[in-house]
């Protein structure tokens, strides 16, 4: 019988690293698919919190902040076969409407989809992920019901309960992202290599 574990993902959508760390936990999922049944949930978190509705345009975040690629974020990303455009990326967008939508989504795997399609949508495509429209149309291509899509373009349904549940997890100790629980306990934060996930596997009883 395959050993049945829980992970929460807590990302954000604008976090370069949290893409390259969903899809390297993806990777050593698929590696223990014999023995274990593992659920991923992904959870909200606010990467730059401060950033008004509407974003800022890239340039005007300090040079310290600044959002960039470096090398090692870059070899990471072609471990992944993902890309990331940056010079292509004219805003940074406030991703609480992002991540208002995917609460919508009942089905956990329609979430997770979405997710992955979010960051695509972001670092690959260079989509302004906070455009209601462009949110849309997104949630259509993979598969949202309209009648979930049109809550989110007509009400602020989830709003509250998004900032409630980052706040929760703030003080929970989630201080950067991604960070993951395991089974509702192991905190573990930061970006694992394929390897680490295996020996978290093998520990859990």
């Amino acid at each position: 019988m395959k050993k049945k574990v829980t992970i929460d993902i807590i990302s954000d959508i604008i976090c370069p690293w949290c893409y390259i760390g969903k899809s390297r936990l993806a990777r050593a999922i698929e590696q223990v698919s014999d023995d274990f049944e593992v659920v991923t949930r992904l959870r909200p978190f606010q990467l730059y919190p401060k950033v008004p509705k509407g974003g800022l345009p890239k340039e005007s975040f300090p040079a310290t902040r600044k959002p960039g690629i470096g090398a090692a974020l870059k070899e990471a990303a072609a471990e992944e076969n993902i890309t990331f455009n940056y010079k292509n990326i004219k805003v940074i967008p406030n991703t609480l409407e992002a991540h208002r939508l995917m609460s919508l989504c009942d089905d956990n795997d329609l979430k997770n989809k979405l997710g992955m399609a979010l960051f695509e949508s972001y670092f690959e495509k260079t989509e302004d992920v906070e455009d209601p429209l462009v949110l849309a149309r997104i949630a259509r291509d993979a598969g949202l019901a309209k009648e979930k899509i049109d809550q989110f373009l007509h009400t602020n349904i989830g709003e509250a309960a998004v900032t409630e549940e980052i706040q929760t997890l703030k003080a929970d100790g989630v201080t950067a992202v991604p960070s993951f629980i395991l089974n509702g306990d192991l905190l573990v934060m930061g970006v694992q290599p394929v390897h680490k996930w295996l020996r978290y596997f093998q520990r859990i009883k």
